[in-house]
């Protein structure tokens, strides 16, 4: 199953009001020859709205992504992902490309928050934590 068959299921959706695009999650399987294994590959697919074809297609989670949200900094869109390898991850939605990777928690991350008036990430986990991420806009270095 491609990631724009319409026939994947996909489990997250996410909408803004103030944009003209939407982004859905699917997930398809990849049967890896030499080793005869199974894998599943995730995809976070940017839509135009009214149209059937994707914008553009992210993929680099290995596991469950569990919640998605997208925020504007510095004239860029980004997309944070986080996901069942107990990570989230910053997606510059320009260059097309995951440019950060959030660690430290010890589960599954299960929902996150974005505050980019102030900078700051938010994620939580079903490890019990929250974690507090400041974005430092100008080249995109994290730091707790």
């Amino acid at each position: 199953m491609a990631a724009s068959d319409p026939s994947s299921p996909n489990s997250v959706l996410l909408f803004n009001l103030f944009s003209p695009f939407f982004v859905s999650l699917s997930c398809s399987s990849a049967l890896e020859r030499k080793k005869n294994i199974e894998e599943l590959i995730f995809y976070l697919t940017t839509w135009n709205i009214g149209s059937p074809t994707p914008k553009f297609t992210l993929n680099g989670h290995l596991k469950g992504v569990n919640c998605i949200a997208y925020f504007n900094s510095s004239d860029k869109t980004y997309l944070l992902s986080g996901s069942d390898e107990f990570t989230a991850k910053i997606w510059d939605c320009e260059i097309r490309t995951c440019v950060q990777t959030l660690k430290g928690h010890l589960h599954n991350v299960s929902a996150l928050c974005v505050l980019p008036e102030l900078s700051i990430v938010i994620t939580a986990s079903e490890d019990g934590t929250s974690r507090l991420s400041l974005v430092l806009t100008k080249d995109f270095a994290l730091s707790r």
